[in-house]
């Protein structure tokens, strides 16, 4: 099961880290959760699925949830590997799955054909651009993450405070490392649009007298290029884009009955109360005054 995941819904949980030498498994385990492991030295045969790759330092292996994988250490040079079981969003069970992998009873059931519990089986994270977490990744530097991976395992044996937000942490860090090591950065970066550099300085000038020359100005291009370019790429004008965040702005400032119109006008740009009452009839079809009754009134219902 696959789910798209955004990377501001990103909420790692680290359920718990260690340090392995010698441990192997011929027989194909399946697990829950996500597993990383990062081999420190030695070597060690890997197989996740169908891939099979030779873990050697600075290499990194990801085994999704459900995929059936082995680990076989080669023979008089067995691989040390710093590893996690984690989550990439938050789960209200994340519990359970800690408990079944610490009962041996349960945990020796990893290795059957399937897991006994699907329910349990956390989905792969699927990230903008159709981009899935590959199996293994090579780090030709990989100091970097060998302090992460180390940190996170001393921040567990401490437990505590410490370790819950450490491990969130390091998650992300080692997710952007193997995003980077991917190319992902550079490939899905998106040229910024004349009309983001624009709409930036509006927003952090909207409350002064700006003109149309001063914001095509904040760009490369001439101003009436830039305003052309501007409403191919968001369907509306400057000034059109500039009154709807002036108005977006006046309405916070509505619900406060001790400011008179005026002082929310000017706040927000306006030249005048008649221009400003103007625009609100445009956008809202109600006047400043209409307006601040009727958001009032909302607040009060919403209240109750």
């Amino acid at each position: 099961m696959e789910k798209l995941v955004r990377f501001e819904k990103l909420c790692p949980f680290v359920r718990e880290a260690g340090m392995q030498s010698g441990d192997s498994w011929q027989l194909p385990r399946r697990i829950y959760d996500h597993e990383l492991l990062y081999c420190l030295t030695g070597h060690a045969v890997m197989t996740i699925a169908s891939e099979q790759h030779e873990l050697a330092p600075g290499h990194l292996a990801i085994v999704p949830p459900n995929m059936p994988h082995t680990l076989i250490n080669v023979p008089g040079q067995s691989a040390q590997l710093a590893w996690m079981h984690c989550d990439f969003i938050f789960e209200e069970d994340k519990g359970w799955i800690y408990r079944w992998y610490n009962t041996p009873e349960d945990y020796v059931r990893c290795f059957a054909e399937r897991l006994p519990f699907p329910e349990y089986i956390r989905p792969v994270p699927v990230f903008p651009g159709d981009f899935r977490l590959p199996y293994f990744v090579v780090f030709e530097d990989g100091s970097e993450m060998e302090i992460l991976f180390r940190s996170l395992v001393k921040a567990f044996a401490g437990e505590g405070n410490h370790f819950a937000l450490q491990s969130h942490i390091t998650v992300l860090r080692v997710l952007d490392a193997v995003l980077s090591q991917c190319g992902y950065w550079k490939s899905s970066a998106q040229p910024i649009r004349v009309s983001d550099t624009m709409k930036q300085y509006i927003r952090v000038n909207y409350m002064n007298r700006i003109t149309l020359q001063d914001i095509g100005a904040s760009t490369q291009y001439s101003p009436d290029y830039a305003g052309r370019l501007f409403r191919k790429e968001t369907g509306m004008t400057v000034v059109e884009y500039l009154n709807q965040l002036r108005i977006d702005k006046a309405q916070t400032l509505l619900l406060d009955e001790s400011l008179p119109m005026a002082e929310i006008a000017e706040k927000c740009g306006f030249q005048s109360v008649n221009y400003f009452s103007m625009v609100a009839r445009k956008i809202t079809g109600m006047s400043p005054r209409q307006l601040r009754s009727h958001l009032l009134t909302i607040m009060e219902n919403t209240s109750l």
